[in-house]
């Protein structure tokens, strides 16, 4: 048995199968070592559901000697691995190092593939701005961070300050959303400001970041409907004092499709009975209905849109950021509005797509 206090140490053979592993890994891992043994990483994930996605690293970079960096659910990871030989044939050693993000030094650029690999409990250095600035610029999408004390703006990236019209992030410095709601972007009510400052107000007083997408479009300044993916994540000194928010906004065509669908539904679904009829008899859900109304409620809606017969509830459920046992009550109801099983459901809102051209 290798062993390495305080770090993850982990022997793979050349099929990257677990050889031998030490207790650090063990808890990394999530698994008890009689099921770690002779199986691959791929193999372990499969198991435990495991955030860290280190198969993917290794199955990627251990082709060479580098030492990479990666992002687990709560902690910075620092992986080192080397090819050694054995009487067993060549093997690879690996060692992960847990590291906090304010030990990093501030020129390290971050480097995230999506907005999932940021977690709840991103420690921040103090009141870096710099550190956290690094943080905003390499994210995806529409990116910003405001201060706790006025949730004014602190930092914000190029791909933001476009979408606003800004020529320089100096010129929305200690700014907030009511300023921009007056001055900037018009299409934006005083009240959508102060829904969104309420939203983070709650985010660091619960201390949970929110992920998903928006349940409503929103127009930009060019006139455009836009529907978006938001990530808001609390930020937090290594002292539990909270900074402020980040928030990433990325364009989502999944969220397009469901208000564009809502919307042809609506103009379907009037509320005119001869209307209702005459289009469930076209499309054949008058065997289903016996002709009479259907009506689902927003949220029903956007359930029986993202219905699909190879996702499971929980996908479907984190796909719209509600729980799972909401999502199967809101299938359940669809299911019982529309006198039919799942699949019938789904081969109904196949019709629908068609019926309206998309």
């Amino acid at each position: 048995m290798i062993d390495n206090k305080n770090v993850a140490t982990i022997l793979l053979d050349n099929n990257l199968n677990i050889v031998s592993i030490n207790k650090e890994a063990q808890n990394l891992l999530g698994c008890q070592l009689d099921i770690l043994l002779h199986n691959s990483l791929s193999t372990i994930f499969e198991i435990n559901g495991a955030s860290i996605k280190l198969e993917m690293l290794l199955t990627e970079q251990l082709s060479t000697n580098n030492i990479v960096s990666f992002r687990g659910s709560k902690n910075l990871f620092r992986v080192e691995h080397e090819k050694l030989q054995s009487r067993l044939g060549e093997m690879t050693h690996v060692k992960i190092y847990k590291k906090e993000p304010e030990i990093l030094k501030k020129n390290q650029i971050f480097s995230f593939q999506s907005h999932q690999l940021i977690k709840d409990n991103l420690k921040c250095h103090n009141d870096d701005i710099f550190f956290i600035n690094q943080i905003v610029q390499s994210l995806p999408g529409r990116c910003s961070f405001r201060r706790a004390s006025d949730l004014s703006y602190q930092c914000i990236n190029s791909e933001a300050l476009k979408h606003i019209r800004f020529n320089s992030a100096h010129q929305l410095i200690n700014k907030d959303d009511y300023y921009l709601a007056k001055r900037v972007v018009k299409s934006w009510p005083l009240s959508f400001a102060q829904y969104k400052q309420d939203q983070d107000y709650e985010i660091l007083a619960t201390q949970k970041p929110i992920y998903g997408i928006e349940g409503k479009p929103y127009l930009n300044p060019d006139g455009q409907v836009v529907m978006y993916c938001l990530t808001k994540i609390p930020l937090y000194n290594k002292d539990n004092r909270p900074l402020g928010v980040i928030t990433m906004a990325i364009d989502s065509e999944h969220s397009k499709n469901i208000y564009k669908l809502r919307k042809s539904y609506s103009n379907l679904y009037s509320n005119k009975k001869e209307g209702n009829q005459k289009f469930q008899e076209h499309i054949g859900l008058d065997k289903y209905t016996q002709n009479q109304s259907i009506h689902l409620t927003p949220r029903e809606m956007d359930v029986f849109i993202s219905l699909e017969s190879n996702k499971r509830t929980k996908e479907l459920a984190q796909r719209l950021n509600m729980k799972e046992k909401t999502a199967y009550i809101h299938i359940e109801s669809i299911k019982s509005k529309l006198n039919a099983n799942r699949n019938e459901v789904i081969d109904i809102l196949s019709h629908i797509k068609k019926a309206i051209g998309n």
